[in-house]
């Protein structure tokens, strides 16, 4: 998509993960988690985009790289704090903040009533993984490398984050892993939340969307802007929330500009990048009913 930097343009906020002059840092490992309120820190690497030629042909991986920052007690890469609170058998809340804390939860009007706790879910660790397990399904997190696994009640995989350590390509950055990117103009920080797609998977909503119903294989832009018809990809009513064929939905709770690469980049992953340096993602889990209910 062409832009012109007219008013009200959409605001692609995936090109930020895509500059070279720009740092990231990619979810790496679990350094903490807490039992009971499961509060915790991550380990979120450096990286920075390298050219890459082989062959007549460019490219720009990712590769571990050192700061030139001064003072040095920055240090090299981030310890962000996550929390994981399990709202009831089939409502999980993720957040994670690109900042040294998480911000604080105050009244919403993108939620009817603010989220409790409520029905407890089994918990169990090792000093390799986290697990939570409901009647309507379970979450299990790696800790090194970092993952989180979501399964539906019969044990059947729904989908998974998606790191550099999944990568299945010769390169690493076919796909953006799950990371954070800060911007050299301004240091402002900004989150992709990367999830893997299945064979067949069909993703339905992102709001007053007029293109094909099922949004895999397309580019969704969470910006309100005056579509002045129904066949261009422009939403007047966007909703950053949707709903897989395979058992679950997510819905980013923000109002900063949001693009969902949807299968477009990667066939296999579902990316949202978040405008924001806080993410607050709700999982939910079952039939499409089930899920709306929620």
């Amino acid at each position: 998509m062409e832009q012109y930097g007219l008013l009200n343009d959409i605001v692609d906020v995936s090109k930020d993960f895509y500059k070279l002059e720009n740092n990231y840092f990619i979810a790496s490992r679990v350094l903490k988690l807490e039992e009971g309120n499961q509060l915790g820190l991550l380990e979120f690497r450096r990286y920075s985009r390298k050219l890459c030629l082989g062959l007549s042909q460019a490219s720009l991986p990712f590769e571990p790289s050192t700061p030139l920052e001064y003072p040095i007690d920055y240090g090299q890469d981030l310890k962000l704090p996550f929390s994981i609170s399990l709202i009831n058998s089939r409502t999980i809340r993720l957040r994670i903040s690109a900042r040294n804390e998480l911000s604080e939860t105050i009244p919403s009007l993108m939620i009817e009533k603010a989220p409790e706790t409520g029905q407890p879910w089994e918990c169990s660790s090792t000093e390799t993984f986290t697990s939570f397990k409901s009647e309507c399904g379970s979450l299990v997190m790696e800790h090194d490398p970092f993952s989180i696994i979501l399964k539906d009640s019969e044990g059947r995989l729904l989908t998974k984050t998606q790191c550099i350590s999944d990568s299945k390509n010769i390169e690493n950055a076919e796909y953006m892993p799950f990371s954070v990117v800060r911007r050299s103009s301004d240091m402002k920080r900004m989150i992709a939340a990367s999830f893997s797609l299945g064979p067949g998977e069909k993703i339905f909503g992102c709001g007053e969307s007029f293109t094909k119903l099922d949004k895999r294989g397309q580019m969704q832009f969470m910006y309100t802007v005056d579509a002045k018809g129904v066949q261009t990809h422009k939403m007047y009513k966007p909703v950053p929330f949707f709903i897989s064929s395979r058992g679950y939905g997510m819905f980013v709770h923000s109002s900063a500009p949001m693009t969902f690469d949807i299968g477009c980049t990667y066939d296999a992953v579902n990316t949202m990048y978040i405008g924001d340096d806080q993410l607050d993602l709700f999982v939910f889990l079952g039939t499409p009913k089930e899920i709306l209910s929620e």
